[in-house]
Protein backbone atom coordinates (compact mmCIF):
# COMPACT_ATOMS: atom_id res chain seq x y z
CA UNK A 1 0.00 0.00 0.00
CA UNK A 2 1.31 3.52 -1.22
CA UNK A 3 2.15 5.82 1.74
CA UNK A 4 0.57 9.35 1.84
CA UNK A 5 2.48 12.14 0.40
CA UNK A 6 4.14 13.72 3.45
CA UNK A 7 3.57 17.18 2.02
CA UNK A 8 0.01 17.25 1.25
CA UNK A 9 -0.87 14.49 4.02
CA UNK A 10 -3.64 13.37 1.54
CA UNK A 11 -3.12 11.73 -1.64
CA UNK A 12 -0.80 8.44 -2.71
CA UNK A 13 3.16 9.49 -2.47
CA UNK A 14 3.58 7.43 -6.27
CA UNK A 15 6.83 9.83 -7.27
CA UNK A 16 10.14 10.35 -5.73
CA UNK A 17 11.52 13.37 -5.41
CA UNK A 18 15.45 13.56 -5.15
CA UNK A 19 15.44 17.16 -3.51
CA UNK A 20 13.55 15.20 -0.39
CA UNK A 21 15.10 11.83 -1.00
CA UNK A 22 11.10 10.42 -0.32
CA UNK A 23 8.51 9.74 -2.06
CA UNK A 24 5.75 12.27 -2.73
CA UNK A 25 2.71 12.84 -4.87
CA UNK A 26 2.14 14.15 -8.86
CA UNK A 27 0.24 17.20 -7.41
CA UNK A 28 2.73 18.20 -5.13
CA UNK A 29 5.15 17.62 -7.64
CA UNK A 30 3.74 19.99 -10.27
CA UNK A 31 2.75 22.95 -7.83
CA UNK A 32 5.54 22.59 -5.37
CA UNK A 33 8.84 22.12 -7.30
CA UNK A 34 10.71 25.17 -7.89
CA UNK A 35 8.49 26.66 -5.17
CA UNK A 36 8.60 24.98 -2.18
CA UNK A 37 10.80 22.54 -3.07
CA UNK A 38 14.69 23.64 -4.54
CA UNK A 39 14.87 21.01 -6.95
CA UNK A 40 18.18 19.49 -8.59
CA UNK A 41 18.56 20.50 -12.39
CA UNK A 42 19.23 16.73 -12.85
CA UNK A 43 15.67 15.97 -11.80
CA UNK A 44 13.42 14.19 -15.15
CA UNK A 45 10.24 16.00 -13.42
CA UNK A 46 11.60 19.38 -13.45
CA UNK A 47 12.76 19.24 -17.30
CA UNK A 48 9.51 17.59 -18.72
CA UNK A 49 7.72 20.21 -16.41
CA UNK A 50 9.58 23.32 -17.73
CA UNK A 51 9.01 22.14 -21.06
CA UNK A 52 4.95 21.53 -20.75
CA UNK A 53 4.90 25.10 -18.96
CA UNK A 54 7.48 26.72 -21.45
CA UNK A 55 5.03 25.24 -24.45
CA UNK A 56 1.43 26.64 -22.42
CA UNK A 57 3.43 30.44 -22.39
CA UNK A 58 3.56 30.03 -26.16
CA UNK A 59 0.02 28.65 -26.77
CA UNK A 60 -2.03 31.26 -23.76
CA UNK A 61 0.47 34.25 -24.66
CA UNK A 62 1.76 36.21 -27.60
CA UNK A 63 5.25 35.02 -27.90
CA UNK A 64 7.35 38.13 -26.80
CA UNK A 65 8.65 40.68 -29.05
CA UNK A 66 12.57 40.40 -29.46
CA UNK A 67 14.24 43.67 -29.88
CA UNK A 68 17.08 44.38 -32.78
CA UNK A 69 19.58 42.82 -30.42
CA UNK A 70 18.36 39.49 -32.38
CA UNK A 71 19.32 40.66 -35.59
CA UNK A 72 22.51 38.48 -37.53
CA UNK A 73 24.92 41.28 -37.32
CA UNK A 74 23.97 42.07 -33.75
CA UNK A 75 24.81 38.30 -32.24
CA UNK A 76 27.58 37.90 -34.94
CA UNK A 77 29.90 41.30 -33.52
CA UNK A 78 29.12 40.17 -29.76
CA UNK A 79 28.52 36.85 -29.92
CA UNK A 80 32.18 36.82 -28.01
CA UNK A 81 30.78 39.15 -25.51
CA UNK A 82 27.68 37.52 -24.75
CA UNK A 83 29.68 33.86 -24.49
CA UNK A 84 32.29 35.11 -21.51
CA UNK A 85 29.19 36.60 -19.72
CA UNK A 86 27.53 33.26 -19.77
CA UNK A 87 30.84 31.34 -18.64
CA UNK A 88 31.31 33.97 -15.57
CA UNK A 89 27.37 33.26 -14.41
CA UNK A 90 28.10 28.93 -15.04
CA UNK A 91 31.04 29.56 -12.93
CA UNK A 92 29.67 31.47 -10.35
CA UNK A 93 26.72 29.64 -10.01
CA UNK A 94 28.69 26.71 -9.40
CA UNK A 95 30.50 28.24 -6.35
CA UNK A 96 26.91 29.61 -5.10
CA UNK A 97 24.08 26.78 -6.20
CA UNK A 98 21.54 28.43 -4.25
CA UNK A 99 21.83 31.34 -7.28
CA UNK A 100 18.67 31.06 -8.92
CA UNK A 101 17.29 33.03 -12.11
CA UNK A 102 15.81 36.04 -10.25
CA UNK A 103 19.44 36.58 -8.87
CA UNK A 104 21.12 36.61 -12.54
CA UNK A 105 18.18 38.93 -13.61
CA UNK A 106 18.62 41.34 -10.39
CA UNK A 107 22.43 41.31 -11.15
CA UNK A 108 22.09 41.75 -15.11
CA UNK A 109 19.69 44.62 -14.29
CA UNK A 110 21.47 46.20 -12.16
CA UNK A 111 24.78 46.35 -14.21
CA UNK A 112 22.37 47.95 -16.88
CA UNK A 113 21.19 50.57 -14.50
CA UNK A 114 25.14 51.43 -13.70
CA UNK A 115 26.04 51.66 -17.54
CA UNK A 116 23.23 53.45 -17.89
CA UNK A 117 23.78 56.12 -15.63
CA UNK A 118 27.34 56.31 -16.82
CA UNK A 119 25.50 56.95 -20.29
CA UNK A 120 24.37 59.84 -19.13
CA UNK A 121 27.29 61.64 -17.63
CA UNK A 122 27.11 60.35 -13.99
CA UNK A 123 29.47 57.55 -12.29
CA UNK A 124 27.07 55.77 -10.03
CA UNK A 125 27.41 51.90 -9.28
CA UNK A 126 23.94 50.20 -8.66
CA UNK A 127 25.34 47.37 -6.71
CA UNK A 128 22.89 44.86 -5.51
CA UNK A 129 22.23 45.01 -1.90
CA UNK A 130 21.61 41.18 -2.39
CA UNK A 131 25.28 39.62 -1.22
CA UNK A 132 24.35 36.55 -3.34
CA UNK A 133 23.53 39.29 -6.48
CA UNK A 134 26.48 40.68 -6.01
CA UNK A 135 28.69 37.68 -6.55
CA UNK A 136 27.72 37.83 -9.51
CA UNK A 137 27.56 41.56 -10.52
CA UNK A 138 31.28 41.69 -9.29
CA UNK A 139 32.94 39.52 -11.83
CA UNK A 140 30.21 40.82 -14.90
CA UNK A 141 31.73 44.30 -14.13
CA UNK A 142 35.12 43.31 -13.79
CA UNK A 143 34.80 41.68 -17.15
CA UNK A 144 32.93 44.74 -18.72
CA UNK A 145 35.39 46.90 -17.73
CA UNK A 146 38.30 44.99 -18.35
CA UNK A 147 38.05 42.69 -21.05
CA UNK A 148 41.51 42.84 -22.04
CA UNK A 149 42.13 40.72 -18.71
CA UNK A 150 40.46 37.92 -20.31
CA UNK A 151 41.72 35.25 -22.91
CA UNK A 152 41.07 37.35 -25.51
CA UNK A 153 43.49 40.08 -24.41
CA UNK A 154 43.15 41.98 -27.41
CA UNK A 155 39.54 42.58 -27.30
CA UNK A 156 39.23 46.13 -26.73
CA UNK A 157 36.44 47.56 -23.77
CA UNK A 158 32.81 47.86 -25.36
CA UNK A 159 31.69 51.82 -25.76
CA UNK A 160 29.23 52.08 -22.65
CA UNK A 161 26.03 51.89 -25.20
CA UNK A 162 26.95 48.70 -26.45
CA UNK A 163 27.40 47.47 -23.38
CA UNK A 164 23.41 48.49 -22.58
CA UNK A 165 22.54 46.96 -25.63
CA UNK A 166 24.49 43.46 -24.50
CA UNK A 167 23.19 43.69 -21.32
CA UNK A 168 19.58 44.32 -22.93
CA UNK A 169 20.14 41.21 -25.17
CA UNK A 170 20.73 38.93 -22.01
CA UNK A 171 18.15 40.13 -19.71
CA UNK A 172 15.76 39.43 -22.82
CA UNK A 173 17.09 35.69 -22.83
CA UNK A 174 16.50 35.29 -19.14
CA UNK A 175 13.06 36.34 -19.58
CA UNK A 176 12.13 33.97 -22.49
CA UNK A 177 13.37 31.26 -20.11
CA UNK A 178 12.64 32.37 -16.73
CA UNK A 179 9.47 30.30 -15.61
CA UNK A 180 7.24 32.36 -12.65
CA UNK A 181 8.36 30.49 -9.99
CA UNK A 182 9.93 31.26 -6.74
CA UNK A 183 13.07 29.06 -7.29
CA UNK A 184 13.22 29.06 -11.14
CA UNK A 185 16.71 28.11 -12.53
CA UNK A 186 15.70 27.32 -16.45
CA UNK A 187 17.84 30.13 -17.71
CA UNK A 188 20.98 29.09 -15.34
CA UNK A 189 20.61 25.38 -16.27
CA UNK A 190 20.39 25.88 -19.91
CA UNK A 191 23.88 28.20 -20.15
CA UNK A 192 25.22 25.62 -18.10
CA UNK A 193 24.07 22.95 -20.47
CA UNK A 194 25.66 24.93 -23.59
CA UNK A 195 28.55 27.11 -22.17
CA UNK A 196 30.39 25.08 -18.78
CA UNK A 197 31.27 21.64 -20.59
CA UNK A 198 34.92 22.94 -20.71
CA UNK A 199 34.76 24.92 -17.64
CA UNK A 200 36.56 23.70 -14.22
CA UNK A 201 34.48 22.42 -11.52
CA UNK A 202 34.91 25.92 -9.62
CA UNK A 203 34.74 29.28 -10.18
CA UNK A 204 38.34 29.47 -8.25
CA UNK A 205 40.22 29.66 -11.61
CA UNK A 206 41.85 31.60 -13.87
CA UNK A 207 38.89 30.77 -16.73
CA UNK A 208 36.53 32.99 -14.65
CA UNK A 209 37.14 35.39 -17.08
CA UNK A 210 37.17 33.95 -19.95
Amino acid sequence: MALKCPLCNDRKARRLCPARMEEICTICCGSKREVEIDCPSSCSYLRSGREYESARRLQDKTPPAFSSHWEEDFLKKHGPVFAAMYRIIVMVRREYPELIDGDARAALEALRKTYETEEKGIFYDFKPNSLLQRKLYDPLKKFLENPAGSEDANRPRLFTGETISCLDFILEVVKSFELPRPKSRAFLDSIEEHFGKDLPASRNSSLLLP
